[in-house]
Formats: structure tokens, C-alpha cells, sequence
């Protein structure tokens, strides 16, 4: 079993590929999916493996901890690279049906941050799993990975860096999506808590916000209910549903 963390859920890929089979009939032109935060890039491989009419969907994609990758067709490389992107790793050949973002960044809350803990069973986040797959106690996360920049508990009108860092990451690697067919975005809001006061963070309006900046009409903004981590002491502070984002050039 994976150790990553934040696995695409079976559910968001079940709902990702009956769109793809809608909006592609018979696979007439597929794309190739990409997935420029990929994880392990096994659901991404099951996903597009599976068959329609005898076709499924090419896939690519790049993780930026390499320890993380589980999945054939995932390289090691930042979301930040342009290099990294189906127009430059493959020849024209093979992309003249497009490309397609499909991907699930990092949700900034208790789990994406660089923070050691003390008891990894009450306090699961990415460094925990890197360090666990390495076997190095002091394995930490890249400085371009989004899962290091948690921002739960900081405002929105102050001066967090890691808040800042975290759309840094998000801003740059959206700007390379441009000559993409259509982009697909799982995204949730979560639960924080400032000041004693609890209240949600709405994620998934700031993603679409970026990628309507970035030039994306969002047709769709699909909830789906997901099963959700329910670990740590904050386990009953869970949002129920993820979203897809379905953005599609004017």
C-alpha cells in the first residue's frame, strides 16, 4: 500500500473519467492527460488504463519527490518547469490530439507542511511520509513543493509566508497550462481554526480565481463526496465534499 498521503480519490477519478468519455466520443482526438503534481501517479495509470470501445487515454505526469512515484510514465521534475509539459516531452506526432490537465495540487492544511512531529501516528503529513519511504528521520520536502506550505491557521489578510509560497507554486506552474485543451482540478475547502474562531477556507473558489486569471472559463465545478482523512484531533473537522473544476478556454 502507498505510504503518499494524499492519493487521488477512487471517486474523483470515476467522476473524471465518465467526463472525458463524454467530452471525447469514441476517443476521437484524445488528449494526453497530465498531471503536473502527480503523487505516486497510480490512479492517474488506472484511470487511463481503463478501456473505452478498445482505447484509453495516454498519461504523463511529474512528481517532485521522486520517492513518491509508484507509476510508469511519471518522471521526477517540478510543476514549475515548462520542460516538464506534454508540448515539450513529446513529439507532434503523438500529441496531435492536445493535452489535458487532470491534476490534485496540495490542499494547504495540517498535512501539507515541513513540520517534524514528535508521534508520526497522530500527526500524518507529507514530510512524515517522505521520511518513512527514504528512511531518513530528517528527509524533508523540497523548497518548490506545494505540500510543504501548509497555511492552516494564518489569515487571509496577513503576511503568512507560507500562504504566499503556496500560490507562489500555484501561480507559476498555471501560467505553463496555457496551450492546454482543458484543465481539470480537484480541489477542496477545509476547516481552520484562528483566533478561536473555526471556519472554512475556501480553496476551491481561490483555485478557480487563479485559473480565471490565467484565462479559464470554469463550465463546471462538480462536488464529489469523498471518504476523507479522519486521523488527528481534528478528525470530525472535515469537509464532505472535493470538487472537480472543469476549465475550458472562451
Amino acid at each position: 500500500m502507498s505510504l503518499h498521503p494524499a492519493r487521488f480519490s477512487i471517486e474523483i477519478t470515476d467522476v473524471a473519467r465518465e467526463y472525458l468519455a463524454a467530452a471525447y466520443p469514441q476517443l476521437i482526438g484524445r488528449p494526453i492527460l497530465h498531471d503536473p503534481f502527480a503523487g505516486t501517479g497510480e490512479r492517474l495509470a488506472l484511470m487511463c488504463d481503463v478501456v473505452w470501445d478498445g482505447w484509453g487515454f495516454p498519461y504523463s505526469g511529474t512528481e517532485i519527490e521522486g520517492c513518491f512515484i509508484a507509476a510508469p510514465g511519471i518522471i521526477e521534475g517540478s510543476a514549475l518547469d515548462p520542460d516538464t509539459y506534454p508540448p515539450a516531452r513529446y513529439p507532434s506526432e503523438v500529441a496531435t490530439g492536445g493535452w489535458v490537465v487532470f491534476t490534485s495540487p496540495a490542499y494547504p492544511n495540517g498535512m501539507a507542511d515541513s513540520h517534524k512531529p514528535k508521534d508520526a501516528s497522530k500527526r500524518y503529513n507529507y514530510r512524515v511520509a517522505k521520511m518513512q519511504i527514504t528512511g531518513d528521520p530528517d528527509a524533508n520536502l523540497h523548497e518548490d513543493n506545494m505540500g510543504r506550505y501548509g497555511y492552516r491557521g494564518t489569515l487571509r489578510e496577513g503576511n503568512s509566508q507560507r500562504r504566499k509560497r503556496y500560490w507562489e507554486i500555484a501561480e507559476g506552474a498555471v501560467a505553463l497550462w496555457g496551450s492546454a485543451d482543458m484543465v481539470m482540478v480537484n480541489v477542496s475547502d477545509f476547516v481552520t481554526k484562528v483566533n478561536d474562531e473555526r471556519f472554512v477556507e475556501p480553496l476551491v473558489d481561490d483555485w478557480a480565481n487563479l485559473l480565471r486569471r490565467h484565462g479559464w472559463t470554469i463550465t463546471d465545478q462538480i462536488p464529489i463526496g469523498t471518504p476523507r482523512m479522519r486521523n488527528g484531533e481534528n478528525a470530525d473537522a472535515r469537509v464532505d465534499y472535493e470538487y472537480l473544476l472543469i476549465g475550458k478556454k472562451p
